[in-house]
This record gives structure tokens, sequence and C-alpha cells, in this order.
């Protein structure tokens, strides 16, 4: 049976509106999610206030892009809001790699270089590997607020 962590498990930082997730699925090496903790289906382009907006521009340009490039160099980045499946408001930052990165003894290859992000291989790596992600990113992240 596929281990699959409890969102808790996944946090990487929390701020005053965000919180970040490491995606439990690794398909994209460092994919993660940032979740608003105001609770409800609320639309990010019209119900995120000026403080929610200024704090995830911040969080996504000043902290994890950065931590994400130190860490891994990705080619670039994917951003996503959907809601489908889950609609409380939340934002997928998705990692691009144009060639396999190495990170925990795994190598991850971007199977969808060159075409969206989804859909994709919903790969679960061993809990090690996921929390030594988790760890490595929490760690970067305190790196850029210092």
């Amino acid at each position: 049976m596929e281990y699959v962590p409890d969102q808790s498990e996944m946090v990487v930082a929390e701020y005053a509106y965000w919180t970040v997730y490491l995606n439990h699925y690794q398909s994209y090496l460092g994919r993660c999610y940032i979740a608003l903790k105001r609770e409800g289906n609320l639309d990010p382009f019209l119900d995120c206030t000026e403080e929610e907006w200024a704090e995830l521009r911040s969080i996504i340009s000043d902290k994890l892009v950065s931590a994400l490039q130190r860490l891994f160099a990705p080619d670039m980045m994917n951003y996503d809001n959907l809601r489908n499946v889950w609609p409380h408001c939340h934002w997928h930052v998705v990692p691009r790699y144009s060639s396999e990165r190495t990170f925990a003894e795994t190598t991850f290859t971007d199977a969808n270089w060159g075409a969206n992000w989804s859909p994709y291989d919903k790969i679960m790596h061993p809990p090690e590997v996921l929390l030594a992600i988790k760890d490595a990113l929490r760690k970067e992240l305190l790196v850029s607020e210092s």
C-alpha cells in the first residue's frame, strides 16, 4: 500500500496568511502548494485582501522560488490555481526541468518538459525522500528570511 502523508506532515513554512506545503507527489522535484489560512471557497482574484496578495507575492518571489533555485536549479516555474479537486484557495508552484535532477539519492525526471505540467504521473516517493525535500526547502526558506 502506498504511503500518503498527512497534510500536516508536509508543512514547509507558515506565514501570517498562507502556509507552504510540499506536494506529496514529487513528479516535479520541489513541487509545492501555498494555501490561504482563511477558510472558505475563496476566489483568489476576487476575495483575497491586499495584505494576503502582498504576502503571497513575497512568499513566491522573495522566498520560495529563490530557495528552489538554490536547491534544484529549475529551468522554469509554473504556477496554477485551479480549485477543481480542492476548492480551498491555494496556488501550485511547479518547478520544471529540462534535464534530470538527483536529490536524496533519487533521480527526478520532468516527463512533461515542453508541455503543460498536468496531467502528470503521480509518483509517490518513500517518506524519507519526501521529508528530505521538505527539510531542505524549510532550511533554504530560513536562509532567505535572514
